[in-house]
């Protein structure tokens, strides 16, 4: 199985020590922040917009 190879719980590991570096920027860092959520504005703008277009 998969998940008892020992490069795979390696692989697991790194994501989630990829995660822990991403999320401790995150909370230091105000412009990645205000970057992350300009483009969460830009696609929920364009879902509205998909929906609007959708219902005419």
């Amino acid at each position: 199985m998969a998940a008892s190879q020992p490069a795979y719980q390696a692989m697991l590991e790194i994501g989630r020590a990829q995660r822990t570096l991403f999320v401790a920027r995150y909370l230091r860092d105000r412009d990645l922040q205000r970057e992350i959520e300009e483009g969460l504005n830009v696609v929920a703008y364009w879902k509205a917009a998909n929906a609007a277009n959708a219902a005419i």
